[in-house]
């Protein structure tokens, strides 16, 4: 009469037997199975290792326990084993006495996919030290970080110290937070060499606004594991979701370069969309087959153009079946973009995509 009882009557001790088999299965297999010498270190529970004994404060716990076991010791983070050096003589031994065998980094899943566009994005993404990381180190040490680079630079890094200093000079008795200060200058600093113009001001102001907090949200989501960086078995079910993550800040802050213009200078992305129109045949007003990757360049450029973050965010929810009315509503907006390149020229496009949804003709 009541189906639902028996069948979460039998499916419980069912479930929880299995569980059990699988906890007892991690036991033996731990206890018998013979793995590499690793230093000492706290207990590991089957599954979650030691997760539960580092806490938010992960440096006060490492030090901690390091004066249980030692100044090298070894934890297990679910699958993944941790070996932590926490002393002067240990720190030498890893980064100089061992440093080839041990310069490998443990990289979040979205960047150490080779199918990622995140994969190799740069020097400090690297998973291996390979022939790719030895020609872009090589390019870094003659071209940007050579004495002659850095002589010739510093004029300007002189210049923009000596402006932080007198902009806390002048917050003389203001609390003000040192961080954003030293962000701030760095920020600028490297702008100048690159590009000679300031992204930013003191109060936050500028043509980089954004990128501050793009910047602090990529270092946490850099920083913070997700489940298939513990248990590899959840890598295809974590991969979508992490990466779309890492891919709205990381096309925030580098899909986007400066612009000057007559009247100032604009965060621009003028020339991807250019490349949005030529690669979809649009340039000419040509016709283009399929509308998925069309969608999914156009919410690439949305990055700097927020007047088409609308109206592409509209078009996307229909991805999974799309349609002529979508490609239809997707080239619209590239004839749009195909008369207001430049990112200075917004235009609101909520009354055009309701027009067109049924309410009107629309004013294209």
């Amino acid at each position: 009469m009541y189906p639902t009882k028996s069948l979460t009557g039998e499916f419980t001790p069912f479930f929880l037997l299995t569980l059990l088999s699988l906890i007892l299965v991690l036991i033996f297999k731990r206890s018998f199975s013979k793995g590499p010498p690793v230093p000492p270190g706290p207990y590991a529970w089957p599954i979650v290792g030691n997760i539960f004994e580092t806490g938010k404060l992960v440096h006060v716990a490492l030090s901690n326990l390091a004066q249980v076991h030692g100044p090298l010791m070894s934890l297990q983070f679910g699958s993944r084993l941790v070996v932590v050096g926490s002393s002067p003589t240990v720190a030498a031994e890893i980064l100089k006495s061992h440093d080839r065998s041990l310069s490998g980094r443990k990289l979040p899943l979205p960047i150490r996919f080779k199918g990622s566009k995140l994969h190799n994005l740069g020097l400090g993404f690297f998973d291996e030290c390979g022939d790719g990381w030895r020609s872009i180190r090589t390019v870094y040490r003659g071209k940007v970080f050579s004495t002659k680079a850095l002589h010739s630079q510093a004029e300007v890094r002189e210049k923009k110290v000596n402006e932080m200093v007198a902009y806390l000079e002048s917050t003389e008795g203001e609390v003000v937070k040192i961080k954003e200060v030293v962000f701030v200058t760095a920020l600028n600093i490297l702008s100048n060499i690159f590009l000679s113009v300031d992204f930013l001001d003191y109060e936050g102001k500028g043509v980089a606004e954004g990128m501050r907090g793009y910047i602090r949200r990529f270092a946490v989501r850099s920083s913070t594991d997700c489940l298939s960086d513990i248990f590899p078995i959840l890598g295809d079910w974590c991969f979508r979701g992490t990466c779309s993550k890492y891919m709205y800040v990381v096309e925030a802050m580098f899909a986007s370069w400066v612009k000057q213009m007559k009247d100032g200078i604009f965060m621009s992305q003028e020339g991807y969309a250019k490349e949005v129109l030529k690669k979809f045949k649009l340039l000419d007003s040509k016709p283009v087959k399929t509308p998925m990757s069309l969608v999914g360049s156009l919410r690439y450029l949305t990055c700097t153009r927020p007047d088409i973050l609308f109206s592409v965010g509209l078009v996307s929810r229909f991805m999974e079946a799309p349609s002529s009315i979508h490609m239809k509503a997707a080239k619209r907006i590239l004839r749009y973009l195909k008369g207001n390149l430049s990112s200075k020229n917004y235009l609101v496009l909520r009354k055009f995509y309701s027009d067109f949804f049924g309410t009107g003709d629309g004013p294209f």
